[in-house]
């Protein structure tokens, strides 16, 4: 069973910069760390698609990708707000390159 507050921090976890709170409070537990690397992911995927805004094309590109991330993080923020781990295709894999940071 999932706590509250394990609840909380994972929710914290994807709304954008909050996604580097429980690193810098070192808060434990498998359901956190696992909805904070997706999260990571995600942040970094965000960026990633910052760079494409420069121009006309790449600006829709960039609303685009920020779009698809946006979206997915509504749907695994809903999904760690009732206590489920959903492990999101691309960034879940990506979310293992942070392993070491727990």
């Amino acid at each position: 069973m999932v706590s509250p507050w394990q609840k909380f921090w994972a929710v914290i976890s994807y709304l954008g910069p909050f996604v580097f709170i429980p690193l810098f409070f070192k808060i434990k537990g498998d359901f956190v760390s696992f909805h904070n690397r997706q999260a990571l992911a995600l942040f970094f995927g965000q960026a990633f698609f910052s760079l494409f805004s420069f121009s006309r094309i790449g600006l829709l590109i960039s609303l685009f990708g920020w779009s698809f991330c946006f979206l997915i993080s509504l749907i695994a923020l809903i999904s760690a707000l009732f206590g489920q781990e959903w492990k999101i295709p691309v960034f879940n894999q990506l979310g293992h390159l942070f392993k070491n940071l727990y």
